[in-house]
């Protein structure tokens, strides 16, 4: 924060307008859920998860991250129950559809409002 306060005051000394935010002046964002699927399963009920998300409810992305090691409410994970999150972000109609069809299935569910900086913005491949 000190260094933008810095730029802004070199601009303005310079005669050059302030600029609000690199972020906003660049790529524009959109609002959207994270959703943080939970999983102690086995891997082959993970990967049937997953591969649901892909392909009927049409995720754009997901990212699984399977856990050396984790605990919870009813001790250590063993065995082939490892830990596993699986963490997408949709517009919030999108994310509530997929959380009322596959919330069943997970262990856990969190999801939060956050902004979508990326260059697409949803729009596509950025390729």
């Amino acid at each position: 924060m000190r260094k933008q306060a810095q730029f802004a005051l070199l601009s303005l000394e310079q005669g050059l307008q302030p600029v609000a935010s690199m972020t906003e002046q660049v790529i524009p964002a959109r609002e959207v859920v994270v959703v943080r699927l939970y999983l102690a399963s086995s891997y082959e009920r993970r990967q049937l998860l997953f591969r649901r998300l892909q392909q009927w409810e049409k995720l754009k992305g997901a990212t699984m991250m399977e856990a050396s090691a984790g605990f919870g409410e009813h001790g250590m994970a063993q065995g082939d129950l490892v830990p596993a999150i699986i963490e997408f972000f949709e517009t919030k109609e999108a994310a509530e559809k997929v959380i009322a069809d596959i919330g069943h299935l997970a262990d856990h569910i969190v999801s939060w409002p956050a902004r979508d900086y990326s260059r697409t913005n949803g729009q596509g491949d950025s390729d």
